[in-house]
């Protein structure tokens, strides 16, 4: 059934409220965080109305309205020390939001971050609530707090969607009586990128990409994917890896580049626009991810929606969202593994068909196939 196109639905736009729980600043600080929520809002304002309310802006004061970018904005002050306060920020704004706005349809993003206040303003006004899951149960599930706190959660939602094949598996081995769907993050198309003529690669060296914020020392496997970079180069390949992201371990594994020799073979770019990163990646041979754990995988959507051939750790997610035909597969946590894995791509990568990789990509995470997902699943809520 087109969704979009029926009678009933040109009739009335529904009201969509986005709740994330990780959003840019007032004062952007950082102007990366929340980009992913911003590009859903902005796609599903095609079908709907749509305003954003962050609950955690620690850079306002009480409540800001306003228009961001396109998109009707709430924010609410937030201070860590203050969970009394906090809540009763988050009632009152939302009072405001529902007298202004008139939300159909909550539609908050992970479970145990925003999705516990969701849940409360969607019982207390009897409004739908559509979670999207996006934390992997290693980390929400780790502790009984997060356990029970996100099977509370659950058990309020009306639809909740899973970012993976992988998450919605292993959120069913703990609540096996709730039902959990697969909705894949939309991913921008590659028509975002800007006419340039900047060269990014790197000589006649086989030019490969990884995208991954050093927020940790051990999750996006940096410390098997260098040293396996350097047993590569040790058996004579030319090989040059472009890394895009920052974080406060950047230079702590800027600083083992080094020790290893890797200084003119690894390039590190720090945080980029979306824009300047699709710019390298379609530039480079393939990508490759090495997380240890990954509940899903934008980057690897994204590096075959550029039609790129992917090499990607059995972390989970990413693991889940790739096939024969678009990726090589190998163990995570291993360097062995890794350096085994980057030799048979560096081999193999010309072999792949950048152009069934794209069409892969495209017909399933492009943004607005998702965002008629979820047009689909608001409307049948609220029916």
């Amino acid at each position: 059934m087109d969704v979009i196109g029926s009678k009933n639905n040109q009739e009335k736009r529904l009201n969509i409220l986005i709740m994330p729980s990780w959003y840019f600043s007032y004062k952007r600080d950082n102007v990366t965080a929340g980009i992913f929520h911003y590009e859903q809002a902005i796609d599903l304002q095609k079908y709907c109305n749509v305003a954003v309310y962050y609950p955690f802006d620690q850079t306002v004061k009480a409540v800001m309205k306003h228009e961001d970018r396109g998109i009707l904005t709430y924010r609410s002050e937030f201070h860590r020390k203050e969970r009394i306060r906090n809540r009763v920020r988050i009632f009152k704004t939302f009072q405001q939001i529902k007298k202004e706005f008139q939300p159909d349809i909550i539609f908050a993003h992970v479970a145990n971050e925003v999705g516990k206040y969701a849940a409360f303003l969607s019982s207390f006004y009897h409004i739908p609530l559509v979670l999207m899951e996006h934390s992997s149960t290693e980390v929400s599930l780790a502790d009984k707090v997060g356990y029970y706190i996100s099977k509370y959660v659950y058990e309020h939602c009306d639809y909740i969607a899973c970012c993976s094949e992988n998450l919605q598996n292993n959120l069913r081995g703990f609540f096996p009586k709730l039902d959990f769907h697969v909705v894949y993050n939309g991913i921008q198309p590659a028509n975002i990128m800007q006419a340039s003529v900047k060269n990014y690669r790197a000589g006649e060296s086989v030019n490969i990409v990884i995208v991954g914020a050093f927020y940790s020392l051990d999750i996006k496997g940096y410390q098997f994917l260098l040293p396996a970079m350097r047993q590569v180069l040790d058996k004579g390949y030319k090989a040059v890896l472009h890394i895009i992201g920052d974080g406060v371990y950047r230079e702590h594994f800027m600083k083992i580049a080094m020790e290893l020799g890797l200084e003119k073979e690894c390039i590190f770019y720090g945080d980029c626009p979306r824009e300047k990163v699709y710019e390298i990646v379609s530039q480079m041979d393939f990508f490759v991810s090495a997380s240890i754990v990954e509940c899903s995988g934008v980057s690897v959507q994204e590096a075959m929606l550029l039609g790129k051939p992917v090499l990607v750790t059995k972390s989970g997610g990413a693991n889940s969202l790739v096939t024969e035909d678009t990726a090589i597969v190998v163990d995570k946590g291993s360097t062995k593994a890794l350096a085994d894995g980057l030799e048979e791509m560096i081999r193999r990568y010309r072999d792949f068909d950048t152009e069934k990789i794209k069409e892969y990509a495209e017909s399933k995470f492009e943004i607005s196939h998702i965002s008629r997902q979820y047009m689909q699943i608001f409307r049948e809520l609220v029916s």
